[in-house]
């Protein structure tokens, strides 16, 4: 895929973005967390409390222009949490997820923000591993923050196994 373009999301893109969502989760059909990922999307109010803090960043390729893939960034206790990186199934594989990664990283950074967090799934090959190639490491649980406690038992309620998955820091270098 040679023409991916990322840009921050307008208001005319939000309504696109839960079935840029469900598709993404699809791809965990073959994993044991099939279930507790397609038990819903984030709601219209998070993704346009991102938008209009330009937190949140969409995907295109070629000529087309409802997005293909978003990245959805929330604040917790003042610092920026990866809250959502979906790419559509059919569109996997072309690099768009990283392009997305690329794009939110350099954003964070020139505006001063020291780390961004994530939390994932420990043993799926696109979630941990993945993005501890890219530098992320497991917060232990001793230096959660308030908010990254909320975060996990947030996750606890809504159903999802949290003894599989891991909350992620990356540095950040201006």
């Amino acid at each position: 895929m040679t023409d991916i373009r990322i840009e921050l999301a307008s208001r005319a893109d939000v309504p696109f973005l839960a079935a840029v969502e469900e598709s993404a989760a699809t791809l965990f059909a073959d994993t044991p967390y099939s279930a507790e990922v397609s038990a819903g999307t984030l709601p219209i109010s998070v993704l346009e409390s991102c938008r209009a803090n330009d937190l949140l960043w969409v995907a295109r390729v070629g000529d087309t222009t409802e997005p293909v893939g978003f990245g959805a960034v929330i604040l917790i206790d003042g610092a920026a949490h990866l809250h959502e990186l979906s790419v559509r199934s059919d569109m996997g594989r072309q690099g768009i997820g990283s392009a997305l990664m690329k794009t939110i990283l350099t954003a964070l950074t020139s505006r001063s923000y020291n780390t961004v967090t994530l939390s994932t799934y420990r043993d799926v090959p696109w979630n941990g591993p993945y993005y501890a190639r890219l530098g992320f490491r497991e917060v232990g649980s001793v230096d959660l923050t308030p908010g990254l406690l909320r975060i996990r038992e947030n996750e606890a309620a809504e159903g999802l196994d949290v003894s599989h998955r891991v909350i992620m820091r990356l540095e950040l270098k201006a």
